[in-house]
Parts: structure tokens; C-alpha cells; sequence
């Protein structure tokens, strides 16, 4: 479908989505103005004027796992990429009860989704509670809020990523003796593995909803860590010897370091810096743009975006470091 074609279907949808809006919305109040804007539920009956349900599939992952080539995912069967058209899923205050969850797949398809990324309750809620006398074992809780969530999405041919970010403060704990931080952790060996464990307990765990453990499922994508390191990490080879100060107060003791580690001489600060992203974007009517590379926050950067007329189109470069490009 052409540039101008999708544009047209967008602004379609948009007059509908308004229309749905106004629908479901209560009537002003007298005199007022005003109104509390409170939809009532879908009812997600045959006469909707916009129901993309019928694009996904009938569950996700019914063919099997997708498979990578050439840098590209395909579902089994199919000779054209994957593409997920996404959401992101903070659903703060969900119950996370199978219905509440059914329901909100249910909507996500109606609109065209057919991916959702998750980084909500039921990632926070799956590690092990604070002052847990077992750091190593996951609360069972998040777990189930994740099996329903994989379920209740899978069931609406919707696939999940998984993005575990975790925090975790841990104060003289026996697995993690001296350790205290509640910084993100991915650089430290001893916790990692610690979050390999929870990895191993995450993934293997049968999810009663579906009948098979998530590491099985073909409905959910994990995301592991993409950056590479805070701005300004640095990090040097630790001189033959060297010992380092673990733990505080009484516990505090000098252990030496092992051969081969490095001293980290500053853990940096946000951003995280992106490296290696090699993508383009082509626009085929060929009309001219104009491409800025944005940081995290969307402030402008200072680096040109390459341009190049193509006989497909124009083409953008992304650059390798950046995390968004803004094209006008």
C-alpha cells in the first residue's frame, strides 16, 4: 500500500475512532459545558464500522515458531516479514483477572494490534518481594499475572514481548552478601546470575493457561537488553592484585580481584547509548523530507541524517547512535 493510500485509510479510521468516541461518551451536563469523559464497554458486536479483528490470526503463534532470516522474522509458511503493528502495555491498576485481560486483547485486535510490549504490573510484580529471605526465587503472584496476560492476548492472535527491567534493592542479602544498589544490574556477574534464575524460573514454569511453558510458546517474544551502557561508562583492565572493599561497617572486607576483570571507573548516566542499529526507511512517492536525529528525551542532535534518492524512493539512513529520527 502507497504512502498517500495509507494516509487515506489513517484519516478514515480516524473520522470512525472519532465517531466511536463520541458514541460511547456521555452527553454534556446541563448547563455546563462540560463533561466526564467515562466510555462504556465495547460490546464488540457485527455492526461495528471498524473492527480489524480478522487481520491477525486466530491465535498467535498457531503456526509455529516465527523463523529469522536475513534480519527479518517470518511466521511458518508465510514468504512476508512479520510486521507488528504495537502497543505498549502499562496497564497500572488492571486487575489482571482473565476477563478484564480478555477484554482488553480483544480491543487491541479490534484496532489493528497485533503486538503488545510489557512492562507493567505483572513484570514488577513477578520478582521476589522487598526483604525476601530468598532473593532467588520469583513471586508466584507476577507469574500468574503473566500467564493470563500471554494467554488472554495469544487467544486474540496478539503476540507479547517480555521486557524484564529490573531494580532491585538488595541490603545484606546471604545469595548477595554486601550488595547494595538499586541500580540495574546487567554488568555485574554475581547478579547476573541471580536474574538468570529468574529467567530460567520465568520462562520453564508450565503456564496452566495454555498448557505449555512460555520458553514454548510461539505467542511471545523476549526482549533482552538492547543498550549497550549509560553515557560516560568507563571502564579500565583492574591491575594483577588488585582488592576492592565489599560490604560496609562490620561486614566490610577487601576480596581481590579475579584475572581478566575490569575496574569501572564511572557507571555513567542516563541516556543509554544505542550502537550498531544499521536500518534505513524508504518513502516511495519520492517527495522531500527532512530527517533529525533525536536523543531519549526528543532534543534535536546536532548530526546530519543521510538522504539519498534511490530509484525506489527516498531513502533515510538511520543512525547507528541514535535513538529516534524524527522525519518531516
Amino acid at each position: 500500500m502507497g504512502v498517500m493510500a495509507t494516509r487515506a485509510v489513517l484519516a478514515v479510521a480516524g473520522v470512525v475512532l472519532l465517531a466511536s468516541l463520541q458514541a460511547f461518551a456521555q452527553a454534556p451536563s446541563e448547563g455546563g459545558g462540560t463533561w466526564t469523559f467515562e466510555v462504556r464497554p465495547d460490546p464488540f458486536g457485527d455492526g461495528a464500522l471498524l473492527d480489524l479483528r480478522g487481520l491477525n490470526e486466530e491465535t498467535a503463534g498457531e503456526k509455529g515458531w516465527m523463523v529469522a532470516r536475513d534480519g527479518k522474522l517470518f511466521i511458518p509458511g508465510s514468504d512476508r516479514p512479520f510486521r507488528g503493528w504495537s502497543a505498549g502495555l502499562r496497564p497500572f491498576g488492571c486487575s489482571y483477572e482473565m476477563g478484564e485481560l480478555a477484554y482488553t486483547a480483544r480491543l487491541y485486535a479490534k484496532l489493528g494490534i497485533n503486538q503488545v510490549r510489557e512492562m507493567s504490573d505483572a513484570n514488577a510484580s513477578v520478582l521476589p518481594a522487598a526483604g525476601s529471605a530468598d532473593i532467588t526465587k520469583i513471586n508466584p503472584e507476577g507469574l500468574a499475572k503473566l500467564h493470563r496476560l500471554v494467554a488472554a492476548m495469544k487467544a486474540e492472535g496478539v503476540y507479547v514481548t517480555y521486557c524484564p527491567w529490573w531494580h532491585l534493592e538488595v541490603r545484606n542479602s546471604p545469595q548477595l552478601p554486601g550488595f547494595a544498589s538499586a541500580k540495574a544490574f546487567y554488568w555485574c556477574e554475581d547478579l547476573q546470575e541471580l536474574a538468570k534464575g529468574w529467567y530460567r524460573q520465568i520462562l520453564t514454569a508450565e503456564n496452566p493457561y495454555t498448557g505449555v511453558p512460555l520458553a514454548e510458546s510461539g505467542s511471545i517474544l523476549i526482549q533482552a537488553v538492547t543498550e549497550s551502557h549509560l553515557t560516560g561508562w568507563k571502564t579500565e583492565p583492574a591491575a594483577r592484585g588488585m582488592k576492592v572493599t565489599v560490604g560496609a561497617g562490620a561486614q566490610a572486607k577487601e576480596t581481590a580481584l579475579p584475572a581478566g576483570a575490569s575496574h569501572i571507573l564511572n557507571v555513567g548516566k542516563q541516556p543509554f547509548e544505542i550502537q550498531r542499529v544499521r536500518a534505513g526507511v524508504i518513502f516511495r512517492d519520492g517527495k522531500p523530507r527532512k530527517a533529525t536525529a533525536a536523543d531519549l528525551y526528543g532534543y534535536a542532535r546536532q548530526e546530519p541524517v543521510r538522504t539519498d534518492a534511490t530509484d525506489r524512493g527516498l531513502r533515510i539512513t538511520l543512525p547507528e547512535d541514535t535513538y529516534y529520527t524524527i522525519v518531516r
